[in-house]
């Protein structure tokens, strides 16, 4: 029973990654329509962000706050990751080059050697997340 409910929960997350992916894009879309419309003689987009929001099918409060220069809640936290996008990719690497050599690599052995890159503990519980966010990685 735990094995369906976690297939399930797979799932819905991939979906819910997806539906966020087309989101993203038709915010950026619809940031691209209002800002190449062009300016009124007042300093106001031709094409109105509410108007933008509708067609595009998108949130008016969140595309006003991307088109204020707001970022999205993924950047908002990227300062509260153990590791920043380039020691990620430096690890990411490190764990293809294992793998090439036909070492194959724990999870604990990911989250000893992500702690080797940042300076500090990183749990197992760290590297569970990590491979979740690359799923392309094979890990045991």
């Amino acid at each position: 029973m735990a094995r369906t409910s976690q297939k399930k929960s797979s799932a819905l997350k991939k979906k819910i990654a997806t539906q966020d992916i087309a989101d993203e894009k038709n915010f950026r879309e619809a940031v691209v329509a209002v800002v190449t419309s062009g300016l009124t003689p007042t300093g106001r987009p031709r094409f109105s962000l509410r108007a933008a929001a509708n067609q595009f099918n998108v949130s008016s409060t969140i595309l006003t706050a991307r088109y204020n220069g707001r970022g999205t809640r993924k950047e908002g936290h990227e300062s509260q990751q153990k590791l920043s996008k380039p020691k990620e990719v430096v690890l990411k690497e490190w764990i293809g080059a294992m793998g090439r050599c036909g070492l194959p690599l724990t999870l604990t052995a990911i989250a000893e050697y992500a702690s080797f890159i940042v300076g500090d503990d990183v749990k197992v519980s760290w590297a569970h997340q990590f491979r979740a966010r690359h799923p392309d990685l094979k890990a045991q």
